[in-house]
């Protein structure tokens, strides 16, 4: 996909983001589900259509498939849709201000907590490094 303003990749800890952006939705995903195990980039695919960018698991257990993309316009809502049908969990997408869930018949918008967003983009500034 094209982008105006092209990722830049960094690496926190052990893992190299391919964005900040990405970094960022960790950060802040860890933040606001602590129980939960967080993957980026899992091997999971669906018919080659979409391979997403986090995985949450609760006790070993699929909870939610998460798409980070820079705005919601770059959401193909008609294909996460489609996903819903045979996925057996949640499927989130989220951009630089909210979050997004989508459901069998459509999707809900969740803003960001504020505080949390802020916290994890100050974390990622302070402990990220470019790859």
């Amino acid at each position: 996909m094209d982008y105006e303003i092209q990722a830049k990749a960094i690496r926190y800890g052990d893992v190299v983001f391919r964005s900040m952006l990405e970094c960022q939705c960790y950060l802040y995903l860890k933040r606001l589900t602590p129980s939960l195990s967080i993957s980026y980039e899992p091997p999971v695919t669906f018919n080659h259509l979409w391979n997403p960018d986090f995985e949450l698991r609760e006790s070993g257990v699929l909870k939610f498939l998460i798409e980070v993309k820079p705005n919601s316009e770059r959401f193909d809502v008609l294909k996460y849709l489609v996903l819903c049908q045979s996925v057996q969990c949640g499927l989130l997408c989220m951009d630089y201000h909210n979050v997004y869930e989508f459901e069998k018949v459509g999707f809900k918008v969740y803003p960001h907590n504020d505080l949390l967003w802020k916290s994890a983009w100050n974390e990622m500034k302070k402990g990220g490094e470019n790859a």
